[in-house]
């Protein structure tokens, strides 16, 4: 996904999911893998942004790697990892960098819903 100047909201049923790149500068994107189930093998997603915010919310059994450089801008993951007993972990792995922009990594419902979304405060439409 690539985003300039603007905003956009993504949902992905993947099965498998195995990778995806996302760009976002001077914008937002959302990114929703609560109904994607991971690779057995794990998977990646590659981020760059700019200027801007992107926010990848991931179901509760998806561990979560960062490797993303913050550079004058901000990283974060609030997911809470909890797979069933037996299930084999897998991992996503995020690499990146966030420049004068934010990535928020997130289980879905976190904050209760109340929470304004990401690319609406970096300026973005949703």
């Amino acid at each position: 996904s690539l985003v300039v100047f603007g905003g956009r909201d993504l949902v992905s049923r993947a099965d498998p999911f195995e990778s995806g790149s996302l760009i976002t500068l001077f914008g937002g994107t959302e990114v929703d893998l609560s109904a994607a189930r991971l690779s057995g093998r794990g998977a990646s997603i590659g981020t760059v942004t700019v200027f801007g915010g992107t926010e990848i919310t991931v179901p509760h059994d998806w561990k979560v790697e960062l490797r993303v450089t913050p550079i004058l801008g901000g990283v974060s993951d609030v997911t809470v990892y909890d797979a069933p007993r037996g299930q084999d972990e897998r991992t996503l792995v995020i690499d990146g960098v966030a420049i004068f922009g934010a990535l928020e990594v997130k289980n879905p419902n976190i904050g209760g819903g109340d929470e304004a979304p990401l690319a609406a405060s970096a300026g973005g439409t949703s």
